[in-house]
């Protein structure tokens, strides 16, 4: 059953650095469907607001160390938080990021990731998908561990991308025959690689051939 999409995601962003919070805050407020709950620089004061604002996804910036973010989450699922929590990491271990998604974060994302990354990955964790990983740290985490959603979920734009991968068509060849940027072409490939738990094209042709074959 595929989760039902918020008209308006409400986001409750943590970094305990006053310009990079305030950057991000920015960001999200050019987007049309997400809308900023609130923002502060301690996991304290956003167990505080969570307890008393409607938060759907929570912003939480890892570097205020693992035992912050994992204490966190432990409180956050201790006042009864059902909103999702989505970690932000200038960098991470591979350990690190299991025991934060086996603690129920949602998700960690790299904070050199692009602004349509970011607020692309707020968008499906708050909508609750398992956003999992970035993709510099999906290499280290099993494809049988990744998730498998539903093929009516895919985009329209992913099943174009899909199409030409399955062409023998370069990102570069897809992007062109779509008129589109590589740079959409590649995050709809990233997105491909993500919901079907593989890592390389051969492994998401052979997927596509045996889960899907009517997009073939």
């Amino acid at each position: 059953m595929l989760p039902q999409r918020l008209s308006k995601a409400r986001v409750l962003v943590i970094d305990d650095h006053r310009l990079v919070r305030e950057g991000i805050v920015r960001l999200l407020q050019l987007e049309r469907d997400l809308d900023v709950a609130g923002q502060c620089g301690s996991a304290e004061d956003a167990v505080m607001i969570v307890s008393n604002t409607a938060v759907d996804l929570v912003l939480l910036d890892y570097d205020l160390t693992t035992q912050v973010a994992l204490t966190f989450l432990g409180r956050a699922s201790e006042i009864g938080f059902r909103g999702r929590t989505l970690v932000l990491a200038n960098e991470i271990s591979l350990g690190a990021a299991h025991r934060l998604i086996a603690s129920g974060a949602a998700g960690i994302l790299l904070k050199d990731c692009s602004p349509e990354a970011l607020s692309g990955a707020i968008r499906e964790a708050a909508n609750g998908y398992t956003w999992r990983t970035s993709p510099t740290l999906a290499s280290g985490i099993p494809p049988s561990n990744l998730p498998h959603e539903p093929v009516t979920d895919f985009s329209v734009r992913q099943k174009q991308v899909l199409r030409g991968v399955l062409d023998g068509l370069a990102t570069k060849e897809i992007a062109a025959s779509l008129k589109i940027s590589e740079h959409c072409a590649k995050w709809a490939l990233h997105q491909l690689f993500r919901r079907t738990g593989t890592r390389t094209r051969s492994q998401l042709a052979r997927v596509i051939w045996e889960r899907y074959p009517e997009l073939v």
